[in-house]
Order: structure tokens, then C-alpha cells, then sequence
């Protein structure tokens, strides 16, 4: 059975890559991508 944190960090993971996915199809533009991947990798980084 996954503790918390690491649920937390899975689930985290799967809906940041489930949001990017829904916004690329969207059509949104590549900077405001660039962006979101950013913040993306610093909130993966928080939970380190």
C-alpha cells in the first residue's frame, strides 16, 4: 500500500500531464506551454 506522499506525487504527476496534453490539443500557444512546463518541473522539484 503507497503512503500519501507518494500517492500525492503520482497523482500529481498523471493530472500536470494530463492538463498538458488537453492544452497542446487545445491549441495553445508554444509560450504559454513553455511556461506551464516550467512550473510543472518546479512543483515536481518541491515534492523531491
Amino acid at each position: 500500500m503507497m503512503n500519501n506522499k507518494t500517492l500525492a506525487k503520482e497523482r500529481y504527476l498523471q493530472g500536470a500531464s494530463s492538463m498538458l496534453g488537453l492544452l497542446i490539443s487545445q491549441g495553445m500557444p508554444p509560450e504559454f506551454l513553455d511556461g506551464m512546463g516550467e512550473g510543472m518541473r518546479e512543483g515536481k522539484k518541491g515534492m523531491e
